[in-house]
Order: structure tokens, then C-alpha cells, then sequence
């Protein structure tokens, strides 16, 4: 990422996310952890969701089909069974745009149409579902964006750090990167706190692979701080 797009998410982070919000309070009488994915890399599902089964847990997918599709997914043949398991077996798929959208070089109705084009793809897919919640792609975040993720989606989930208590907003919800390069230690502080606050605790990740790219991890790191939370529980 550029100079410019770093400054301009920066911007947001002040600016733009002061503006249309959907403000809730609340008030948990027990922590809560979520496991998400943005992009859908393959290993997030083979190995990321066989270790959240493990431990009686499920993952929000946040599917971007044309990027899925560049990394080998082949939906009109054979894939779309993968799909369909994970919402037969307790999981969620939720929209993170079509085409993995640049918000900050997009305009409304690009931004309304690729949204759009994502739903009419899960509905080719799986029959009737509809993608309730939203990943911002790359974090990105316009005043358009919010504009339109506030009115068509339940939540919107952020890249920004941070535990889901009390005053929250629910077209920004904070959250807690599962990277290789993050140590379980530093994350460990993280549920930890959740846990002392009563918050919710959201994580995200990418790849779930053994030689895991920048934005993922390796399986042996998820499982670790999946334990955890089940050890937690």
C-alpha cells in the first residue's frame, strides 16, 4: 500500500468513522470470541474451520468470489459444495465485497453494484441465503461506504484494534489479527482482557496454512489461541 492509501486510512480511522454509525451499548454478562476470515484463502477452510470443529466452534467467512476464484476456487464446477458445508455445518459466510473493492477509488454505485453482484453469486450457490455482515476489504473506509455498509448490513467489521464493549459501533466493529508474526503471547493478553472486561472479542485471519503468507498464520498458531478460548470457556 502507498503512501497515499496509508495516510487516507489514517484519516479514517478520526475522521470518517465518526459518520454514520449505528451505535449500540453493550453490556455482556460473559465474554464472547468470534473467529473470522477475510478472503477465503483454500487452508482457511480446509485447516482454519477442521480446527474450530475440533473445538465446537464455528467461523464467519468473509467471501470475495473473484479473488477466490484467482486463488483456484472453481464455483462453477466443483466448488460450490465448500460453501455449503460451511453453513450446513454452523458457520457463516458474509460479504467482503465481490471483487475485494478498493472503497477509496470507488464511488456509490460501483460500490452498491458489487455488493449486489456478490449476493446474486451466494444465492446461485446456497438457495435463499442472504450475507447479513461485512469485512471492509484492504480496511478501507469513505464516507460513502459507510454510508452504504451502515444501511444494507447488520455490522460492518474494521481492521482496528480493539475489544467490543460497552459504547460500540456496530459498522465498525473492533477486532484482533491471528498473524504468524503476532506472538500467542501478545494475543493471550488480548483474550485476556476481553475476558476481565466481559467483551466481545472479534479475530481475524486469512491463510491458516503451514508456511503462511503476511496476513495468516499456521495451523499451529490458530489451534493454539482457539485452545485458549476453549480452555476459557
Amino acid at each position: 500500500m502507498n503512501l497515499y492509501f496509508k495516510f487516507r486510512k489514517a484519516i479514517s480511522l478520526f475522521f470518517v468513522s465518526k459518520l454514520h454509525r449505528k451505535n449500540i451499548f453493550l453490556n455482556l454478562k460473559e465474554p464472547v470470541v468470534s473467529f473470522t476470515f477475510d478472503d477465503i484463502p483454500r487452508s482457511a477452510i480446509t485447516n482454519g474451520e477442521s480446527i474450530l470443529k475440533r473445538y465446537n466452534f464455528s467461523g464467519t467467512y468473509y467471501i470475495s468470489p473473484e479473488l477466490m476464484k484467482a486463488h483456484g476456487f472453481d464455483f462453477d464446477r466443483k466448488d460450490v459444495h465448500i460453501l455449503q458445508q460451511i453453513v450446513e455445518g454452523g458457520g457463516e459466510l458474509a460479504c467482503h465485497t465481490y471483487s475485494h473493492l478498493h472503497f477509496f477509488r470507488s464511488g456509490r454505485k460501483q460500490i452498491v453494484s458489487d455488493i449486489e453482484k456478490n449476493q446474486q453469486f451466494i444465492e446461485k450457490c446456497i438457495d435463499g441465503y442472504k450475507l447479513e455482515n461485512f469485512s471492509y476489504p484492504f480496511g478501507e473506509q469513505t464516507f460513502v461506504a459507510r454510508d452504504v455498509i451502515s444501511r444494507r448490513f447488520k455490522s460492518g467489521r474494521s481492521i482496528y484494534s480493539g475489544i467490543n464493549n460497552k459504547n460500540v459501533d456496530l459498522n465498525c466493529l473492533k477486532s484482533v489479527r491471528i498473524y504468524e508474526s503476532i506472538t500467542q503471547d501478545e494475543i493471550i493478553a488480548k483474550i485476556d482482557q476481553a475476558i476481565r472486561s466481559r467483551g466481545w472479542i472479534i479475530f481475524y485471519t486469512h491463510d491458516v496454512d503451514p508456511n503462511p503468507s503476511k496476513e495468516g498464520c499456521s495451523p499451529e498458531h490458530f489451534e493454539a489461541i482457539v485452545r485458549y478460548c476453549y480452555d476459557k470457556k
